[in-house]
């Protein structure tokens, strides 16, 4: 799977519930920290290197792991 296209997919995702990504994707917020790597993707020149994948992916993992802290605490 091409990392890019796969990316550009998320990211297409992202802005259809983009109130819902807002905690992440708005970069005057911390966590935006979080979500960098993925919205840097689609205006890096060039084929996504072994890095930037990697950076990719932990920020899935990063961003999955802050949305399910939030949603526990909803829980309680």
């Amino acid at each position: 799977m091409n990392p890019f296209f796969w990316t550009l997919g998320f990211l297409a995702g992202v802005k259809l519930a983009s109130r819902a990504w807002r905690p992440v994707t708005d970069p005057g917020k911390p966590e935006y920290i979080l979500f960098e790597p993925l919205d840097r993707v689609p205006s890096d020149p060039g084929p996504i290197t072994e890095a930037t994948a990697k950076l990719v992916d932990q920020s899935i993992i990063d961003i999955r792991a802050h949305f399910d802290v939030r949603r526990n605490k909803q829980k309680r």
